[in-house]
């Protein structure tokens, strides 16, 4: 390496000049940009913007999911108050349509939610819309399947856990009367099951979180038969 003030020889690249302590050629401009170089290169610059994309995404999917949630918080209120209200009045016409334009936001923002998702199974998409479609009455079938197939009491807890909101739905729908405050309930509860439903779905059947499929069922189904086979034949005849 040659010295960029007086041109002699040294002998590495990180040491100066022998003879006048300058550094050597080239050493200089290595560092005064140490990092700037490759910040400003078009490479460093065309990954930043690739990674910045999956952030980009995750603040719409946050964005969405807070959209859906308040959706169905606002629709439940309005659902329990338009019971409430006297019948053709302002407050009734306007909870009305706050209901109605609720139901739209909750479509819109959970459709939204599911088309920015960077990976999603048929399965996240079936068991977010069955409890929205069905108006919470089958929150609980989304879960069956993974209560079926791994035999946790966990899973069958949350099946339980839906069956038992919607008896609720159902039973203070038939014990109140149109207006009291039974039938309020069981109005608030159908879009609060349902969300719950939904963004519990989202979550279990999400890709990376390795719910089962059919290929587990028929291991499971080989496993019990290979089992009970063994539990039929006695010790003495092997």
């Amino acid at each position: 390496m040659r010295c960029a003030e007086c041109g002699a020889q040294t002998a590495e690249v990180a040491q100066p000049c022998v003879r006048c302590g300058a550094p050597a050629a080239g050493q200089s401009l290595v560092a005064a940009h140490p990092a700037g170089g490759a910040a400003n290169s078009p490479a460093a610059a065309t990954a930043g913007d690739m990674g910045s994309v999956p952030a980009r995404a995750r603040l719409r999917q946050r964005y969405l999911l807070i959209c859906f949630i308040l959706s169905l918080i606002l629709c439940s209120a309005s659902m329990a108050g338009i019971n409430k209200a006297p019948a053709y009045t302002v407050l009734s016409h306007t909870l009305g349509w706050v209901i109605g334009l609720s139901v739209v936001a909750a479509f819109l923002s959970l459709a939204l939610f599911v088309h920015v998702l960077d990976r999603h199974s048929s399965w996240q998409v079936a068991g977010a819309w069955v409890p929205v479609l069905s108006l919470s009455f089958l929150a609980f079938v989304p879960f069956l399947w993974p209560a079926v197939i791994r035999r946790r009491v966990r899973d069958w807890a949350v099946v339980a856990a839906y069956l038992i909101a919607v008896a609720a739905e159902i039973a203070l729908a038939y014990v109140g009367d149109q207006g009291s405050t039974a039938w309020s309930i069981s109005y608030a509860m159908i879009p609060l099951v349902a969300g719950t439903a939904a963004i519990q779905a989202l979550v279990a059947y999400r890709p990376t979180a390795g719910a089962p499929s059919r290929q587990d069922a028929h291991a499971v189904k080989n496993a019990g038969e290979q089992q009970s086979v063994m539990d039929a034949v006695a010790p003495e005849d092997w």
